[in-house]
């Protein structure tokens, strides 16, 4: 077993994810969602390659990440980063977003973030600089962002300019994020208040884990409201850390191929790893996308070395065509909005908001910070 199990997750490279919605330290926004290119490219450093801030080498129960010395077969079941490691706490295959070995054998994903979510630890809660700290070696696959020093904990970048989020205790608020390289999993929402001169650390994060709202998650492409659509989410609460803690399933299905689609191997996406949503609203592409329904590895399929958009050089691995480079760009300009609620008890100040993405595929982690002001409770005159 352990001869194939290589030559199935080694087309498993980087996947790339980034909060929308509210506003982050990135410049990030709904109308480039997918695309990993702040709304201020090639103006700051900080504001370049949106998704690479995250956490490398991290699986289930371990009491840290390992870097690139936790790799795709340590994560495996024959495999082990840690002492510690834990089994998967996540069983209802409704849950799972990646095939087993030959559709029977649970091995490569058994240890990855998503078996048991908020179970595997971070490096920072809202993301490091390339996927490690400081001393750790980066390796080739994953930079940090053009610009920023390899380990930089995002809490060190300086908030947007001109931004403020404002949230009443209370009420229910929209958030976003988008997907440039599909590793499925799912994903959580937290809060943390700020404390001066201290960074916020996951634990305080978990303390403040967001509740969602109603059944239903929206796809909206880029900035247009026009065109949100809802679907069944899927969400979870059951062995979830810390306990009770809501999850929501990563509803866009990668291809079925054994790698996910992440490697340039072939021109066309078959057989997702699941029904993909929205089949009634997304027309199938013959050349690229075959079947109805959103669906796909993202952008992060085609992207490669020496490649430029509007003046940037994107990194990578593999290389498209400039008509599929296109299509997976337009079909992968999307948000996946959910709504949550912030607790009518909150105490008025200054908070960190939390994205966090536990993907199945791989033994990483992706993470992205908002700056919100929470305030006092909205008051309704009765007249």
């Amino acid at each position: 077993m352990r001869s194939v199990l290589p030559a199935v997750i080694v087309g498993s490279v980087a996947g790339h994810g980034a909060m929308t919605l509210p506003p982050t330290r990135l410049s990030m926004t709904m109308k480039s969602s997918g695309q990993c290119e702040g709304a201020e490219v090639g103006k700051e450093p900080q504001y370049n390659m949106t998704c690479f801030w995250f956490n490398e080498g991290c699986t289930i129960g371990c009491k840290a990440c390992g870097g690139l010395d936790c790799g795709h077969l340590k994560s495996s079941s024959v495999g082990k980063c840690c002492p510690e490691q834990m089994k998967p706490t996540l069983h209802d295959r409704q849950l799972r977003t990646y095939k087993d070995l030959f559709g029977i054998l649970d091995i490569p994903y058994y240890h990855t973030p998503w078996r048991a979510p908020g179970f595997a630890p971070v490096y920072d809660p809202c993301g490091t600089a390339g996927g490690v700290p400081v001393g750790v070696d980066p390796g080739s696959i994953n930079p940090p962002p053009t610009g920023i020093a390899q380990g930089l904990s995002y809490q060190d970048l300086p908030e947007m300019p001109d931004v403020k989020t404002q949230w009443p205790a209370g009420s229910v608020q929209d958030v976003a994020w988008g997907i440039n390289a599909n590793h499925g999993g799912g994903y959580a929402y937290r809060l943390c208040p700020k404390s001066s001169g201290a960074k916020a650390t996951e634990e305080c994060f978990q303390a403040h884990h967001l509740q969602f709202v109603g059944d239903e998650s929206w796809i909206q492409f880029g900035d247009d409201e026009s065109n949100r659509t809802a679907f069944p989410a899927v969400r979870t609460s059951e062995g979830t850390n810390p306990a009770g803690s809501q999850w929501t399933k990563n509803p866009i299905p990668a291809c079925g191929s054994l790698d996910g689609g992440g490697l340039h191997t072939s021109t066309v996406c078959k057989n997702p790893q699941f029904d993909p949503i929205l089949q009634d609203v997304i027309k199938p592409h013959p050349k690229f996308a075959p079947l109805p329904g959103l669906y796909g590895f993202g952008m992060g399929h085609c992207v490669s070395s020496g490649h430029k958009h509007n003046g940037t050089i994107t990194p990578g691995l593999s290389a498209c065509s400039t008509e599929e480079l296109d299509f997976w760009r337009a079909r992968f300009n999307f948000n996946i909005i959910d709504k949550v609620q912030i607790p009518a008890g909150l105490s008025s100040g200054e908070y960190l908001l939390s994205f966090r993405w536990d993907v199945e595929q791989t033994p990483q982690i992706w993470t992205n910070c908002a700056d919100v002001t929470i305030t006092k409770p909205a008051t309704f005159t009765v007249v």
